[in-house]
């Protein structure tokens, strides 16, 4: 991968990331906490379900971590006991290291999102419930809140659509910025990353987009 780019328009205004920071959270709490314990909690296997669906896998873990429930689970993983600013600096650094320039936040989409949250609780007092939660970590109605505070600040980190590009750039060539030269994920992690988009990252049209186009890809 080379450090051309080209753009036009609109491609330097800022947009959130919404659910495009799905596979940035795994790959960040991935190589924070290791493959098995993630593992342990989030699975790797399309769900065929919409992205919001009330489902587990047969294992009692999130189907993957491209889903709404799988990225809430992979969120309460990294760092949980650190002070919230603490962990979405972790994620704005991740970010701004793949992108080759700094991130920012957009805090009234982030307070937007906690206001209109029910079916993100309801996702996860039903893994609450089916334990696949780290009981250390998630055992009361505040620490529920707290995934979910956290899990919407990564949703509402803001980037445009340059800093995007090479931001997938960066995935493209194994994890290592091709502006910068820096690595910011491990090979292992980006492979694996990579692999769950292709399967899962568009959610119950991914086997069609596979099929389709061929390409790891996040709606």
């Amino acid at each position: 991968v080379d450090a051309q780019g080209w753009s036009r328009g609109a491609g330097r205004h800022p947009g959130t990331v919404q659910s495009v920071s799905k596979p940035v959270v795994y790959a960040v709490t991935r190589d924070d906490v290791g493959q098995e314990a993630l593992e342990r909690r989030v699975g790797c296997e399309p769900s065929g379900l919409p992205f919001n669906a009330l489902a587990l896998d047969r294992h009692g873990r999130a189907h993957n971590p491209m889903i709404n429930v799988g990225a809430i689970i992979s969120c309460s993983l990294l760092r949980p006991h650190d002070p919230q600013q603490a962990r979405l600096d972790r994620v704005l650094e991740a970010w701004s290291a793949l992108c080759g320039s700094p991130v920012s936040f957009d805090s009234a989409v982030y307070q937007s999102e906690l206001a209109h949250a029910d079916s993100n609780f309801a996702l996860a007092y039903m893994a609450k419930a089916a334990g696949a939660f780290d009981p250390q970590h998630v055992r009361t109605h505040a620490d529920i809140t707290k995934q979910l505070e956290f899990y919407f600040m990564c949703c509402a980190v803001q980037v445009d659509c340059a800093q995007a590009g090479i931001a997938a750039a960066t995935l493209a060539n194994g994890g290592v910025n091709p502006i910068t030269s820096e690595r910011v994920f491990s090979s292992s992690t980006v492979r694996d990353c990579l692999s769950l988009m292709h399967s899962c990252g568009l959610y119950d049209y991914s086997g069609q987009f596979a099929f389709r186009v061929g390409l790891p890809a996040k709606s």
